[in-house]
């Protein structure tokens, strides 16, 4: 069973970022292996964290060379952003009811997605490299419309004019919630009240819809 969200059939070259760039790949064998490859990355992150991601370590349990795992990502950074592309969470829903009822529901679909150990690991290994300027611009370029989704739920009552908005409210929204759930595990209703609660206090203060 696949663990991602995404089946891409892609592979890498090099980018004056830094970073490796993805290219699609047209052999289906190919794109198996990198899907075995990218599984097992997770596992290993989930089961052994950041000191288990190494090329030998992922080749053998993907049952593949370790040259491959090489050819596809260069580096350890490399191989997080390929993850990052790979386990995307959820866009926020813009439904039916006030600001707060449309972010508690798109927030329990947070939650639910990251109760999954694969994707905590993976978020929480991107901490480590999201420092990185070239990380950084991938970051951007795989969360478009993720933000976009945010500004489309807060609206018409605010307006997130500006990058930092963004980052500030996806910040309290799903930063506790990644944090909760990797060191507590449980379910605490108190807690997304809470959130909710400095979501909408940011929103008040900060991004007020002019009249």
């Amino acid at each position: 069973m696949q663990l991602g969200m995404l089946d891409l059939g892609n592979t890498v070259k090099q980018t004056d970022g830094g970073l490796m760039a993805l290219e699609q790949v047209v052999d289906p064998r190919a794109r198996r292996s990198r899907r075995c490859m990218l599984d097992a990355t997770a596992k290993i992150l989930a089961t052994e964290g950041l000191i288990g991601l190494t090329h030998q370590n992922i080749a053998r349990h993907a049952d593949v060379s370790r040259a491959t795992v090489y050819r596809h990502w260069r580096t350890r950074e490399d191989l997080v952003v390929a993850l990052l592309e790979d386990f995307r969470m959820p866009h926020f829903t813009a439904g039916g009811g006030s600001v707060r009822e449309r972010l508690r529901d798109s927030l329990e679909v947070q939650w639910r997605t990251l109760q999954d150990p694969h994707y905590r690991a993976v978020y929480l290994a991107a901490q480590s490299v999201a420092d990185l300027p070239a990380v950084k611009t991938r970051l951007r370029e795989i969360n478009v419309e993720r933000v976009a989704s945010v500004c489309r739920l807060v609206e018409p009552e605010y307006r997130l004019e500006s990058d930092e908005s963004v980052t500030d409210v996806l910040a309290l929204a799903v930063g506790p919630l990644l944090q909760y759930a990797t060191f507590v595990g449980d379910e605490s209703e108190q807690l997304r009240e809470s959130v909710l609660d400095s979501v909408i206090q940011y929103l008040d203060r900060h991004c007020q819809a002019q009249a």
